[in-house]
């Protein structure tokens, strides 16, 4: 196995080991090496396996026996609805992984406001609703909205939000 290090090194799964970690992970798991002739099966569509693989040289070809148009739209779509899922995610990392509640509050809406190409939009929650989204306290939440009406940042009726541009260079928002 200890040949194979400078490959498993790179893979995603050993990301971050020691070569010495690595190589006491593939022995708990009793690691093997399998080599297959081109065109040769290494499982078929109805056989169980308990073991994962890792290609190390080569490739495979995963096909389905009942493959047909449909099934490729399938995996298409389904792809897309998680690329979906990971820039949701994403976003919401970027807003939560704020300090303080008005950055978070801030980096949502301008977000929104990019997302909806307008500094007048609707948002998909309630105040209780985007306080969990947000992580944080719906009072705490409600003050900080409260402050930035005040200030003239925003406007905001229920779930809909105006933000507001000044010329005047003196008020900027105070992150």
């Amino acid at each position: 196995m200890e040949k194979y290090l400078p490959i498993l090194r790179n893979s995603s799964f050993f990301k971050g080991l020691t070569d010495e970690e690595i190589l006491s992970i593939l022995h708990c798991v009793e690691a093997t090496t399998l080599s297959k002739e081109r065109d040769s099966y290494i499982f078929r569509a109805a056989d169980s396996t308990e073991v994962m693989g890792l290609v190390v040289s080569g490739c495979v070809l995963v096909t389905c026996p009942t493959a047909c148009e449909h099934h490729q739209k399938l995996i298409r779509n389904l792809v897309s609805v998680l690329a979906n899922k990971i820039l949701i995610l994403n976003d919401k990392i970027t807003h939560i992984g704020k300090r303080t509640t008005r950055e978070k509050l801030l980096s949502y809406l301008s977000a929104e406001s990019i997302r909806h190409s307008s500094l007048s939009f609707d948002i998909p929650f309630d105040r209780q609703q985007l306080a969990d989204y947000l992580c944080i306290d719906r009072a705490a939440m409600s003050t900080e909205i409260s402050k930035l009406q005040k200030e003239g940042f925003i406007k905001t009726n229920r779930n809909h939000f105006e933000l507001t541009v000044s010329n005047d260079a003196d008020s900027t928002m105070k992150m």
